[in-house]
């Protein structure tokens, strides 16, 4: 084949493949267009989804921030229908109405008649399920419902909580059809593009037309607020014109060059242009939040280079951005668990200044937000507490340590509270430098006084009963001196109930000053709690045996602890009826538990008494207990961190079960409060 040849060959070649490559890129690039006009039809109609469900969230937060208003919770009264007429006048809503967690309604502002509201105040809507919904803590958007004027009206519902509980619902009715939504959202896509927007049970809320109504292209989104669709039509029409011009252009512009850069063009795109595709694509998907997208270019050493490049950019970005958005969700969850926390918390400065409080805050010191914030917890400051106190907190806090004390603080009204109160330092990520503080009051001023009152009754009950029995006991032994043998039996009698009376009171004693003071929790040896009342019992009782078995180990108790044995032992022994009692004690290591177990043989303890201390049931008008010594044990094993059980023996008897927390080699002290919880 000679060149002339080779020459007319290669021009057919460079013809043929120049003619295909003119048919496949005008196809692409008709198909380019097609998706890009699909693409925008779908981009307007995520626009729409977000611009509606703006709206409808915006809505909802002001249902939700007007719940926060004291009036709308005050039920029935002049105040809370003039916080419903405020909200309908400076809000968006064509109505409102509040119904309590009852389901009454007690308040609504509507475009109704006086006779209508009237009729409608104090009837039931409990059945309606936008207030279950409210009721059960969650802003709802109702279905659309067509009203009377031929609008469609939806209703937001929020919970109006008050004390940590919700007491009623505010429900705000919100008219769709007004002209001020889809009216203008239909004017920001244009008159060629029509807009159909559907309820989730396929009502058609809004209606519009696009221009021309043929050959359509359609692109639907789903509302997150409501679920709701949109759903965005355009004619394939608008795109025909660019399709025919690019056209015409190309073909003259490839006459021209044909010849010139022909082999020149596809040398280069073979070389570098067809990479960009790929390069372009892996954009696209980071734009599109699809990070951790890799590519492969090819092509030359540049282009190699320039794809590994993107690739660890990408992954880079979806560390980071992961590591972002589990910030954010913790952020959010801390943030909603503070804001509905029942304890009062606000956060400071360095230099104490008041950032934020909290709802709870304000319900428990009577300062509002706008009230404590800028101030220093000085507002608070009662007077009652030393300044040596106060040295010691801040010296505590700033040294990047945790504070956790009581305090005597003052609320807005002058009233005394008592308050536990937690303080921990505010660090960046794992620097040393503080940037704030954030703190947590329990208010325990009813706990307090029960205290005082337990302590004051007791102190009361021990020391009348003492002087009381002491009388009643010398009379009665002074009897028994001198009577017959028929009347010392009976002054017998009465000193043994004197002496189970000052028992009692001592038990007593022993409860009130565990429940008030609290001892602290420790790590004890169970050899020292088993072994001093195994022995004293032992001689106390030689007719009964009683026998130990199990490991020695370290549990976390009170020091109590061993008194609570004492007394399990004692009455296994006293309440036995064999002239031998038999009383065994197992100790056994579960799972980070250790069970101590007392078994004997005599009689059940009474099914009445079980029930009560284990299950916490109510105490009958006609039940007698056989005294305080099984509470006074339920009382230290509760307070220590542990559970007391009753079982049947076999072939009789009992078997009382306390399981205890094991012990850790670094457990010193621990506060029993951590074993209980406020009541």
């Amino acid at each position: 084949m000679n060149t002339r040849q080779l020459f007319l060959l290669g021009l057919v070649a460079v013809a043929v493949v120049l003619s295909g490559s003119i048919l496949v890129g005008f196809q692409l690039y008709k198909g380019t267009v097609a998706d890009r006009h699909e693409s925008e039809v779908s981009h307007t109609a995520d626009q729409v989804r977000s611009e509606l469900d703006a709206r409808l969230a915006g809505h909802r937060q002001t249902v939700e921030l007007w719940t926060t208003t004291p009036a709308v919770a005050r039920h029935g009264s002049a105040s809370q229908r003039a916080a419903l007429v405020s909200f309908v006048d400076e809000t968006a809503f064509a109505g409102a109405s509040v119904i309590a967690a009852n389901g009454t309604m007690t308040a609504i502002a509507a475009g109704l008649p006086a006779e209508r509201r009237r009729n409608l105040t104090g009837q039931d809507f409990s059945e309606r399920t936008y207030h279950q919904r409210a009721m059960q803590g969650e802003t709802y958007v109702s279905a659309p419902v067509e009203a009377e004027s031929g609008n469609y009206v939806i209703t937001i519902s929020a919970p109006i909580r008050r004390g940590g509980r919700i007491v009623g619902t505010l429900n705000g009715a919100f008219h769709l059809s007004d002209g001020v939504i889809f009216e203008s959202i239909a004017a920001s896509v244009g008159e060629r593009k029509g807009v159909t927007i559907r309820a989730n049970d396929g009502t058609v809320i809004y209606h519009s037309a696009p221009t021309p109504e043929t050959d359509l292209t359609v692109a639907n989104a789903t509302l997150r607020e409501t679920g709701w669709s949109v759903s965005i039509r355009e004619s394939r029409s608008v795109i025909r014109p660019t399709i025919q011009r690019t056209t015409t252009l190309q073909f003259g512009s490839l006459i021209v060059v044909l010849c010139s850069i022909g082999a020149v063009g596809w040398w280069n795109y073979r070389r570098n242009l067809q990479q960009i595709d790929p390069l372009l694509d892996g954009f696209d998907a980071l734009e599109a939040h699809e990070y951790g997208t890799t590519i492969d270019v090819g092509g030359a050493p540049e282009w190699e280079r320039i794809g590994e490049k993107f690739n660890e950019l990408s992954h880079t970005l979806e560390q980071y951005l992961t590591r972002i958005e589990r910030r954010e969700r913790a952020l959010r969850r801390f943030s909603r668990a503070v804001e509905a926390a029942g304890n009062a918390v606000f956060i400071t400065d360095t230099d104490g200044t008041i950032e934020y409080v909290n709802p709870a805050f304000s319900e428990i010191t009577g300062y509002d937000r706008l009230d404590a914030v800028g101030e220093t917890p000085n507002l608070l400051d009662s007077g009652e507490m030393p300044d040596e106190y106060f040295e010691e907190l801040w010296a505590t806090i700033r040294a990047g340590e945790g504070w956790e004390e009581e305090i005597v603080n003052r609320r807005a009204n002058g009233d005394l509270y008592h308050a536990k109160q937690t303080i921990a330092p505010i660090t960046e990520g794992d620097g040393d430098e503080i940037e704030g503080f954030v703190a947590v009051q329990i208010d325990i001023t009813e706990r307090k006084e029960r205290e005082r009152h337990l302590q004051v009754l007791g102190r009361v009950l021990r020391h009348n009963l003492r002087n009381e029995m002491s009388v009643i006991q010398g009379r009665a032994q002074a009897i028994r001196a001198e009577a017959n043998e028929a009347v010392a039996a009976d002054a017998d009698r009465i000193v043994e109930r004197c002496e189970r009376l000052l028992k009692l009171g001592d038990q007593e004693r022993k409860i009130v000053d565990i429940l008030v003071e609290n001892p602290e929790r420790t790590a004890l040896p169970v050899d020292t709690l088993l072994g001093r009342p195994v022995a004293t019992v032992r001689d106390a009782h030689p007719e009964a045996t009683i026998t130990v078995d199990g490991p020695d180990i370290d549990v976390i108790a009170m020091p109590q602890m061993e008194t609570a044995m004492k007394e399990l032992l004692t009455n296994a022994v006293v309440h036995s009826d064999q002239s031998t009692p038999e009383v065994t004690v197992t100790v056994r290591v579960d799972d980070g538990r250790v069970r101590i177990e007392v078994a004997d043989d005599g009689p059940r303890i009474p099914e009445m008494e079980r029930r009560i201390l284990v299950r916490g049931q109510e105490i009958e008008p006609l039940f007698h207990g056989s005294g305080l010594g099984l509470w006074l044990v339920y009382w230290i094993v509760t307070r220590s961190g542990g559970t007391l059980t009753f079982h049947e023996n076999e072939p009789r008897g009992n078997r009382i079960r306390i399981e205890l927390p094991v012990a850790d080699t670094g457990d010193k002290g621990i506060s029993s409060d951590n074993s209980s919880r406020e009541t």
